[in-house]
């Protein structure tokens, strides 16, 4: 098999590459008739410095914090390293089975590839996905499934995206032999 795909969607700390952190993380790891293989949705965690937390409710992290909604308590209770979250995605991709890597697919490509790519270069691994995305970020006005206004999960950004693709190309068979 070819590339499978991967649904992917982040939460970050603002929208500066150079600046701002990947918070969370959901990814739909699929076969090629879009069939659900495995799920990942975890938080990814950042030190202020060595001795303190990122601080969520800080600056104009604050303004991403009203987005997403993910509270301090919680991203200091439940987030793991970068290079646990990477070694949680690379067990995936590795028990795909797949010839090639699978292809990041997303509803904002240049947004979430660079920064899963972030994330591994931070963790100091091997970046396990094709060197192109697919986005979904041209297509929104085509697909039947709506956005709703609760917050922005990462997981559930990744699930509406999966659907998205689904009902926009319901005969799609993903990889060719």
């Amino acid at each position: 098999m070819k590339h499978l795909p991967v649904f992917v969607d982040f939460e970050t700390t603002g929208c500066d590459f150079f600046t701002d952190y990947p918070i969370e993380v959901g990814l739909i790891f699929c076969n090629e008739k879009l069939s659900t293989l495995d799920t990942l949705n975890t938080m990814i965690y950042f030190e202020e410095d060595e001795r303190r937390p990122l601080d969520l409710r800080k600056g104009e992290r604050l303004e991403a914090a009203k987005v997403h909604k993910i509270s301090q308590e919680e991203y200091e209770r439940y987030a793991k390293t970068p290079k646990a979250v990477c070694q949680e995605i690379e067990r995936r991709v590795v028990a795909l089975e797949c010839e090639h890597p699978p292809v990041l697919v997303s509803d904002n490509p240049v947004f979430d590839y660079y920064f899963m790519q972030k994330l591994f270069h931070i963790a100091k691994r091997k970046f396990p996905f094709y060197y192109h995305a697919l986005g979904l970020d041209s297509m929104w006005a085509l697909c039947p499934v709506q956005r709703g206004k609760s917050p922005h999960r990462a997981f559930e950004d990744a699930q509406i995206t999966l659907q998205c693709f689904k009902e926009t190309f319901p005969h799609t068979v993903w990889a060719a032999k």
